[in-house]
């Protein structure tokens, strides 16, 4: 039923009071902050609202815009002193300028994200920051803002975000911002060559950034993009992103690895043990000829395993080779990351078909057994793994429950160890060794998934 009221006539007088009340009022945030909420109900009907109305909420958002770039609002006495009220004033805002076809551009959206989500942390101590949810949709709102964009609008975002989302010293929001740019940027047609090969020398980025992290709260967001990247910007791996992202494994295990203010070693070992499990599940091909790197990496979190012999050392880094993450006396990690390299030992000897040949030769030769080559190939390598755990056993100490949850793993080397290779093994190994080496063998015959045929 008709109301008799012409709708787009009050959304114009409506708007021009708001522009009369924003060019008063500038200055003072309580009162845009009423502003801001009459504007947003006139802004969800945007798609009915005719030339003039678009005009008039483009104004305000211009308006709006000048003061974030200016930076008048927080970094004044008065920006300061009005803080509190922010979350409700700036979240409407920004959705507004995403929603203004005009005003929706990379550089824009960019920069007002940077503004808003820094706010939380250059707020006063007293004063009543962002929950969760405005971080969020913040983030959600830059994320839609992404996505209408184009090809060479992506190209730029990322290349400025690139310059300060791997800084120390800089907020974790370009980070976050970076993470949500990389998620928009999909494998098309009609892609800029240099936006792919952009996306693929940020996420080499991302490994070398990874050891130099200060916090684990960028640590582990920085393995997220990487993960979210191996897994569904897959075009964008090659042969060289994956030997640097094994190196940078390898050094976050090794005496030079990142050191936190906050120590999460729990953490800090599982979110290593998920990035290489997504190299082994998702880009295994691209490891032909480099099973040593992986090798390597393997030995360095195995020596995460164990602990000092004598509890009162602190410093372990140049006595132990393990990470400066590990060590506090309350470092030591226990039967869940154990459980999470015996994963990774076990995906290594047991592959999936789909991690060792592509759907292409799987049509083709599917009576070759590519799984069986996959674990002949690897049962050359792992007896170094065998090796480093005999001579761990003989420096440190491992707790009875983090060996417990270890032991599925280290019987699947043995079912693909060869016998050539095992006695090959037992000799190279000195009296103490093989005594170990021994012990293990005979557990994994008593105990091992598989029985000695």
């Amino acid at each position: 039923m008709s109301t008799g009221v012409d709708m787009n006539l009050l959304r114009h007088q409506c708007l021009r009071s708001l522009i009369r009340l924003l060019g008063e009022w500038e200055e003072n945030l309580l009162a845009l902050d009423r502003i801001l909420d009459a504007m947003t109900v006139i802004l969800d009907p945007w798609g009915e609202m005719d030339d003039g109305a678009r005009s008039a909420m483009e104004r305000i958002a211009s308006l709006l815009m000048m003061r974030w770039k200016n930076g008048t609002w927080n970094q004044g006495s008065e920006g300061l002193r009005m803080l509190p009220i922010w979350p409700s004033l700036v979240v409407p805002t920004y959705k507004l300028t995403a929603t203004i076809p005009n005003f929706r551009d990379s550089s824009n959206m960019q920069t007002l994200a940077f503004s808003l989500l820094d706010l939380d942390i250059m707020r006063d101590p007293g004063a009543v920051g962002f929950t969760s949810a405005w971080r969020r949709s913040i983030l959600s709102t830059f994320k839609q803002s992404m996505q209408s964009s184009d090809g060479q609008e992506k190209l730029n975002t990322l290349s400025e975000l690139g310059l300060t989302a791997f800084d120390n010293e800089a907020s974790i929001s370009r980070l976050q911002l970076l993470g949500v740019l990389v998620a928009t940027i999909d494998d098309t047609g009609n892609m800029p060559i240099e936006l792919r090969r952009k996306l693929s020398n940020t996420f080499v980025k991302l490994c070398d950034y990874l050891p130099g992290a200060n916090l684990v709260s960028r640590f582990s967001l920085t393995i997220n993009i990487m993960e979210m990247m191996m897994r569904k910007k897959s075009w964008v791996i090659t042969q060289w992103s994956i030997d640097n992202a094994l190196q940078s494994i390898a050094i976050c295990c090794s005496p030079t690895g990142p050191k936190f203010e906050t120590p999460s070693s729990g953490s800090v070992f599982l979110d290593l043990t998920r990035l290489l499990g997504n190299i082994l599940a998702v880009h295994r091909q691209k490891l032909g000829g480099r099973f040593h790197l992986v090798i390597l990496v393997m030995q360095g979190l195995l020596r995460c395993l164990f602990a000092p012999l004598n509890r009162g050392i602190v410093r372990l880094s140049n006595t132990t080779g393990r990470p400066p993450w590990l060590e506090s006396k309350s470092a030591n990690l226990g039967a869940e990351e154990a459980g999470a390299y015996s994963k990774l030992l076990t995906t290594l000897c047991d592959p999936t078909v789909s991690s060792v040949t592509s759907s292409r030769n799987r049509l083709k030769n599917e009576l070759s057994d590519e799984t069986k080559k996959a674990k002949a190939i690897v049962g050359q390598y792992l007896p170094y793994v065998l090796m480093e755990y005999t001579q761990c056993q003989l420096r440190f100490r491992m707790p009875p429950e983090v060996k417990a949850a270890l032991m599925p793993g280290l019987h699947a080397v043995f079912d693909v160890m060869a016998q050539d290779t095992m006695r090959t093994l037992n000799a190279a190994m000195d009296s103490s060794n093989r005594a170990i080496f021994k012990d293990l063998y005979n557990d994994y015959r008593r105990f091992g998934k598989w029985k000695e045929k």
